[in-house]
């Protein structure tokens, strides 16, 4: 049995964890998603993406690994924002990051919650390589001796106070069982800015992800992003704080589906404060049964949620179709709309 050799990794729901490492906290590294800074690396060996709107339109990501030990490279690492401090914190994430935006690190100060944050630690290294094609703040990268040095250096807390599975696993060698619909390829909008798109490919198992009509591939190991689970989330977005930075409000709860091997589940969600976990039910008032891998999630807020179609079959999905090019105009630029990010 496989809880023989190894332990739980609650993010993905498989005995992957190596003993000596097990009951450490999970790191949260946030990703710059901005069209100008790819390609991105580190991405296919994070259990968790999770892709939401920022401001100007644009998306950010925020890649969960479970055991930092395994980490290779990890970037380009940007600022953090609220909408993902809220997601990583009930689960005691220790997050990686450069900077902040003014409101999430005032919301940093009120819950008392530390960052990992290159305004405190050595936690970021630049590649130099970039410097003549990107522009500064897509140069910086993140890898264990720089996370591990930082823990040592901010003397961080790495015992996990929250060590319950993220959802809720199927057993092993059993198979929640999705078929409310086919989901073989699916497309959406966060903003009139990005787009999105994924496709099963039944020779991984896995769906691709796209974005602007382009394949999104890992830098490290030249693969396309794959994920074997993908949750579309629908959350309310009742305004801004301010300079253009979106405000969830998670509070409300909402719906969205759950997709895998190339069909869908409908459920509905909750996360009743900012302490707690967002939690996925079934239509019978369950917890949504989450077959054990890999997982991408989009939040999609409530304005774009008519964007969301899935195609049924029948059609080619054993390779990644090919798409148009996207519009090379460029988005409204989250730069401006970071002038208050904080220096503390």
């Amino acid at each position: 049995m496989p809880w023989d050799l190894f332990a739980l990794n609650k993010l993905t729901g498989l005995y992957d964890i190596d003993k000596d490492h097990a009951g450490v906290r999970p790191v949260a590294i946030m990703v710059n998603n901005n069209i100008y800074c790819l390609p991105q690396r580190g991405i296919n060996d994070c259990d968790i993406l999770i892709e939401i709107e920022v401001e100007g339109g644009i998306t950010r990501t925020m890649a969960l690994y479970a055991d930092y030990l395994k980490i290779k490279e990890v970037g380009p690492v940007r600022s953090l924002r609220n909408q993902f401090l809220d997601l990583a914190r009930p689960i005691d994430a220790m997050i990686v990051n450069v900077g902040a935006s003014y409101f999430a690190n005032e919301a940093v100060w009120d819950y008392g919650y530390r960052l990992i944050d290159a305004m405190n630690s050595y936690n970021v290294f630049q590649d130099e390589s970039r410097l003549d094609d990107y522009a500064w703040e897509h140069t910086w990268f993140t890898d264990v001796p720089h996370i591990s040095d930082s823990i040592d250096s901010l003397d961080f807390r790495t015992e996990d106070e929250s060590p319950e599975p993220v959802f809720n696993f199927a057993d092993y060698e059993t198979e929640a069982q999705v078929d409310d619909g086919w989901a073989l390829k699916a497309e959406w909008s966060f903003s009139d800015d990005y787009d999105s798109k994924i496709q099963y490919n039944h020779n991984v198992e896995a769906y691709m992800l796209w974005q602007h009509g382009d394949l999104r591939y890992d830098e490290l190991d030249g693969k396309p992003f794959y994920f074997p689970n993908v949750f579309i989330v629908i959350a309310s977005r009742p305004g801004y704080y301010g300079a253009g930075v979106p405000m969830y409000d998670y509070s409300e709860g909402g719906y969205g589906y759950y997709l895998y091997k190339g069909m869908f589940e409908e459920f509905t969600w909750t996360k009743d404060s900012d302490e707690d976990r967002m939690t996925f039910w079934d239509s019978d008032g369950n917890k949504l049964l989450v077959n054990p891998g890999r997982s991408y999630v989009a939040i999609i807020n409530t304005y774009e949620a008519d964007t969301l179609k899935f195609d049924d079959p029948p059609f080619d999905v054993s390779e990644p179709e090919e798409t148009e090019e996207a519009s090379e105009e460029e988005p409204a630029s989250e730069d401006e709309a970071e002038t208050e990010e904080s220096d503390s």
